[in-house]
């Protein structure tokens, strides 16, 4: 038979297939709609308890269709997107309130954010408000921040005059003229690179188109996912070399390389590992359309989700941990084990905890086979990168600015993360410094007189791992003498960029890998899940689907970090476990 009428018969065989499947789908939502129309589960539940509905066997919905375990954005999502579809949607939760990074805390008056700080592109008519609306039966509003959206400082260290001097150098990253405005503050501060900044904006904007790919390769079932992947192979070229690689054969100005990759942090690896179509989405991300944070901070999200879940009959809880994943002996999904003992069964289960978690600890050591080749991949993609978080009560005073900071203690990213890794407790780090309080308009009403700042600093689990096995706040004195120290040496970095905060300090706490660990969920405190290096990029076998019948993965794992990158994870898992959401909501929400 000749190429083309393989093809022809190839996509004949692959309509009829998809126009089968969306008809039996539909009926069969049909006849559920009809016998089982939905109840409102969450009705009566005051808004600030939505969240925090804890596990009884009681509150688990009857004929469940689906089972979600974790409740950070991808999670539900997910289950929004497929209760929409008439699905009854449970999600598990083990910490004692849902929304993993969108859930917040309150402290002595003080409310904080614990991982959204700013999200790109969410303007009225974006593809992503159009999502997080759908999502979120459109109750939740965003506000803009400030123009400038980030400022990086450069602290670095010179030698004059046979004597060690501070340099202060600062670089206001701004998008009232989009990435244009960008790329001509670049010029101005770099004149003579003016070919190179050109060549890597058009490079980001090409890896930005190019991430579509990843995302259709990892949504099609296992032999159109490999046939895709050989075709638009070449699309995805700049996600399989290094940051570095590309930056380096545009420039060899060191401090222009080093401004390009400022925001490292974001996405967790420096450039020497991350692959560059990674930041160049970061990079495409803000500076277009600018910067947003919810109002009424990031539980907002969260709350609604929850809302638009159970007004479809679903159901959220948290304290729900889950023992493992029940498999029948065929090797296809039957429900979940809770650590309370409870069996429950469903025919989907979708694991958002990452993959390191869910084949290693989910699954039962009797099916680990079916993912013998997953389980030999992974640990050539971990990573020892995480975060430790300072969070700071800020008592009266003018608003605090709505930019995020920056602090980079020189222009060689990988160098000064050398030396971290070296020395745990290494005193100049990078940090980001990042005030909520400022970029939620309703903060101030509701917390009156109080503010509120948390800073981040990147770290290593290593220097924390021998404190993982023991009670979380009873950990001893000398993890209590780590985090002392990691918490003045952040608040001395804080004060010398903000010397107005002296004095006006009423609270401060540390969180380290472990605390990610606990709260989170993580695995080895990885906040943003398998490294986004050129090998993750690579392996195809990081798919949604699983080999194990109607088990599926979604959240940062199976797409990208960061918020958006999670929601869109849960409609390529949406799009891969429902034909007739492909080619219904999940089609308009992709395009």
């Amino acid at each position: 038979m000749a190429p083309s009428n393989v093809v022809v018969a190839l996509s004949a065989a692959t309509g009829v297939a998809v126009t089968v499947m969306v008809l039996r789908s539909r009926a069969a939502a049909a006849r559920k709609a009809k016998k089982n129309p939905p109840v409102d589960t969450g009705a009566g539940i005051p808004e600030d308890q939505v969240c925090k509905q804890g596990f009884k066997p009681s509150l688990v919905p009857k004929d469940l269709d689906m089972i979600i375990i974790g409740s950070g954005v991808s999670g539900l999502m997910t289950a929004c997107l497929m209760a929409k579809q008439g699905k009854t949607v449970l999600v598990l939760e083990q910490h004692d309130q849902a929304g993993g990074n969108l859930h917040t805390f309150e402290e002595q008056g003080w409310e904080f954010d614990t991982g959204l700080h700013y999200v790109g592109n969410m303007g009225p008519k974006s593809n992503s408000r159009r999502l997080v609306d759908y999502c979120c039966d459109g109750t939740v509003d965003w506000a803009p921040m400030s123009s400038v959206y980030d400022t990086a400082v450069f602290r670095s260290e010179e030698v004059q005059r046979n004597m060690t001097a501070s340099v202060r150098e600062e670089y206001r990253m701004r998008s009232d003229e989009g990435a244009r405005g960008v790329a001509a503050d670049m010029k101005k501060w770099f004149p003579g690179e003016e070919k190179a900044i050109d060549e890597y904006f058009r490079l980001c904007r090409e890896a930005t188109r190019g991430s579509k790919s990843i995302l259709i390769r990892n949504m099609l079932p296992r032999p159109l996912s490999w046939l895709f992947g050989w075709m638009f192979d070449s699309s995805l070229k700049l996600f399989y070399k290094t940051t570095e690689e590309v930056l380096s054969s545009l420039t060899k100005n060191r401090k222009l390389i080093g401004v390009m990759t400022y925001m490292w942090g974001d996405y967790g690896e420096p450039p020497s590992r991350s692959a560059f179509g990674i930041h160049a989405l970061l990079q495409t991300h803000y500076c277009p359309r600018g910067a947003y944070y919810p109002v009424g901070g990031p539980t907002v999200l969260s709350r609604a989700m929850v809302r638009t879940i159970e007004k479809r009959g679903g159901k959220v809880l948290a304290r729900a941990a889950v023992e493992s994943i029940t498999v029948s002996r065929g090797g296809y999904v039957t429900g979940v084990t809770m650590k309370s003992g409870d069996v429950l069964t469903a025919s989907t289960v979708v694991s958002t905890v990452g993959i390191t978690q869910t084949y290693s600890k989910l699954l039962p050591a009797a099916h680990q086979w079916r993912v013998r080749h997953e389980l030999r991949k992974i640990p050539s993609l971990r990573s020892d990168m995480t975060l430790s978080s300072l969070f700071v009560g800020i008592r009266g005073g003018p608003p605090m600015p709505a930019t995020n900071t920056w602090v980079l203690p020189s222009y060689d990213h990988d160098g000064e993360l050398g030396k971290l890794r070296e020395d745990p407790l290494h005193d100049r780090t990078v940090m980001f410094i990042s005030f909520a309080s400022a970029k939620d308009p309703t903060y101030a009403a509701r917390h009156p007189g109080l503010q509120t700042c948390q800073v981040c600093a990147p770290s290593f689990y290593p220097a924390v791992e021998k404190y993982a096995d023991k009670r979380v706040k009873k950990r001893g004195a000398e993890y209590e003498a780590y985090k002392q120290v990691l918490k003045l040496q952040m608040l001395k970095g804080l004060l010398r960029e903000f010397p107005e905060l002296e004095g006006r300090i009423g609270y401060t706490d540390v969180g380290t890998a472990v605390t990610n660990d606990y709260y989170l969920g993580t695995t080895r405190g990885a906040i943003y899940g398998l490294p986004h290096t050129p090998e993750r990029f690579r392996s195809k076998w990081l798919r949604a689907r699983t080999p194990i019948g109607g088990l599926f993965l979604s959240g940062q794992d199976v797409l990208f970090c960061g918020i958006i990158g999670a929601a869109y994870a849960a409609v390529l898992t949406s799009c891969s476990m429902s034909w007739n959401f492909l080619v219904g909501k999940g089609k308009d929400l992709l395009v």
